[in-house]
């Protein structure tokens, strides 16, 4: 068996985990115009809780759901089995050891802990 993304490592997929919720949240920052109006910083012609802003709030809701906190549990998820199928499940062990294959063997739940580091960031 091989992996899907041979060389994808941990730290890969805690950068494409910070992009994608630095992407997600496009619509939650804020910038002031030196005229005392604030704007949403990747769209700055868009006044901030302006109907216009706020129709594509829900949206950046759902989008920061499913590409953050998702990927949150479904690491977390992983890692919580990771002890009961490494030893037996050879396919389990091959397709996700980007989660664990820097760690120590005694940390490998680490990268949950990484993860949200690089959310806080």
């Amino acid at each position: 068996l091989t992996t899907w993304a041979p060389g994808i490592g941990p730290y890969h997929s805690a950068i494409l985990f910070v992009t994608i919720a630095n992407l997600s949240g496009t619509l939650l920052r804020f910038v002031t115009h030196p005229n005392g109006v604030m704007v949403v910083t990747a769209f700055p012609s868009t006044e901030a809780y302006s109907e216009e802003h706020l129709s594509g709030f829900p949206v950046a809701v759902a989008v920061i759901s499913v590409n953050v906190i998702a990927f949150l549990a479904w690491v977390t998820v992983v890692l919580w089995s990771a002890p009961r199928r490494y030893g037996i499940d050879e396919s389990f062990r091959i397709r996700h050891r980007c989660l664990w294959d820097c760690y120590h063997p005694a940390a490998y739940w680490f990268q949950v802990v990484d993860l949200g580091y690089a959310l806080c960031l």
